[in-house]
């Protein structure tokens, strides 16, 4: 029986040594999702230090924690099922700088503090490698099911795409408006009346893949 991976949260993008930015990300998917799962299989919870859950899990804070676990969880388990909820930003910070009350501009070293009273602070972001992308890079072999989140006029679209990109054996399609929420195959599409539904759908997929 393959052991199954749930990805949950969001991590967080250091700005400077006590500012970050994140994403809005509860964790409730992984969590609902591993719900359906636990009696009968083998499931492990990985969710951001930002869900402020009891509920026993391992935790990451920073992007670079996230795939660290990853990694280790592929290492042991290559044929797992990895279910990625998580929301990862794809960007990272390349710069921060600021305008003091003087009008004098600052750029400042990663770990630095950007002082109180500025009149302006820019943080440039840049783009980075999407993790959903790299998990086979890392030696994973088993089934994966991704997640897309956007305008209910391109998510069914865009989860195809994010299917054929990535090999996933299904995306969940859930639109900024929730009136689209569609488990997304490679010769299927299941359009679902809601997100409960959708997760049901998915669950009993992924019992199936945890036993093939």
């Amino acid at each position: 029986m393959r052991p199954v991976l749930f990805v949950g949260g969001a991590p967080q993008l250091q700005v400077d040594a006590v500012r970050y930015m994140s994403v809005h990300a509860s964790g409730d998917t992984a969590v609902q999702l591993s719900k359906f799962l636990h009696v009968d299989h083998a499931c492990t919870l990985l969710l951001s230090s930002l869900v402020h859950l009891d509920i026993e899990a391992l935790r990451y804070t920073t992007r670079q924690e996230l795939e660290q676990h990853i990694q280790a969880f592929i290492k042991n388990h290559p044929d797992c099922i990895i279910v990625m909820s998580a929301a990862v930003n794809d960007y990272e910070v390349s710069k921060v700088s600021s305008v003091g009350p003087d009008d004098s501009e600052k750029t400042f070293k990663p770990g630095e503090k950007v002082p109180s009273g500025a009149k302006q602070i820019s943080i440039t972001l840049e783009p980075t490698s999407k993790l959903v992308d790299n998990l086979a890079s890392y030696g994973h072999r088993g089934p994966l099911i991704a997640f897309k989140y956007e305008d209910k006029s391109t998510v069914i679209s865009s989860a195809q795409n994010l299917l054929k990109r990535t090999g996933a054996r299904a995306v969940l399609a859930n639109s900024l408006c929730a009136s689209v929420q569609a488990v997304v195959l490679s010769d299927h599409i299941e359009k679902c009346d809601d997100r409960e539904t959708a997760l049901a759908y998915l669950a009993e997929l992924i019992k199936k893949w945890a036993t093939d």
